[in-house]
């Protein structure tokens, strides 16, 4: 059986071919394809491009659209002299290594010259995220109190398959999405409890659909 490299030419560091005489050399032992036709690093590292790219998309597009407006608040037509804003650099870059329209990311590193596209694509991306920031700020929640009586904030995931986090400013206590607490719904027979994820209750707190209640109690919520 044929050895297979990683398309992307990564290496494992610190180990060298007998005929390697470069000082500087860092390990020139090509690594091996683990998933098609990429290590396992790389496909990893093209996972969470993949599901980066489908949030920031959107917001590249909305705002690629957008030209420069004249003095009085109307928009210039785009022209020769316009020059193109970041966001549609970005979104065009990124673009350019989707032409193979992969269909997942197993498939598109079947081959090849479909795993380098796919490296492409997967730096592009990390590119354009660093360029174009658009993650959820951590905000005050103005309904809901902890069970020691002091304000709490809702903390976004800060990186791709993060939980979404309820923390309290004074005591600490969290909750996330992996929690349930126990509500109650009316119906014909009484009161019923259920079981629901914690952060849903939380948003139904926060927008209204609940009734101000201590939340961050890991008992049952009346």
């Amino acid at each position: 059986m044929s050895y297979l490299a990683c398309a992307a030419g990564c290496t494992i560091r610190d180990q060298h071919y007998d005929s390697c005489t470069d000082l500087s050399c860092r390990g020139c032992v090509e690594r091996g394809a683990d998933v098609g036709c990429l290590c396992l690093r790389c496909f990893r590292g093209l996972e969470i491009a993949w599901s980066e790219w489908a949030i920031l998309e959107p917001y590249l597009v909305k705002y690629a659209r957008l030209s420069p407006r004249n003095e009085d608040g109307s928009r210039s037509p785009a022209g020769p002299s316009v020059p193109l804003p970041q966001t549609a650099l970005s979104w065009d870059e990124v673009r350019s290594w989707l032409r193979d329209e992969p269909q997942n990311a197993r498939a598109w590193v079947s081959t090849v010259e479909g795993a380098q596209h796919a490296v492409g694509f997967t730096r592009a991306v990390q590119r354009a995220v660093r360029a174009h920031q658009i993650e959820d700020r951590p905000k005050h929640l103005q309904r809901m109190r902890c069970t020691c009586g002091s304000l709490v904030v809702w903390l976004p995931p800060q990186n791709v398959g993060d939980l979404a986090e309820v923390r309290c400013e004074s005591c600490g206590r969290t909750v996330t999405e992996e929690d349930q607490w126990k509500t109650y719904v009316k119906t014909t027979e009484g009161w019923e409890g259920r079981l629901q994820p914690a952060i849903d209750v939380v948003a139904e707190i926060e927008t209204g659909r609940k009734s101000v209640m201590t939340v961050m109690d890991e008992g049952e919520t009346a």
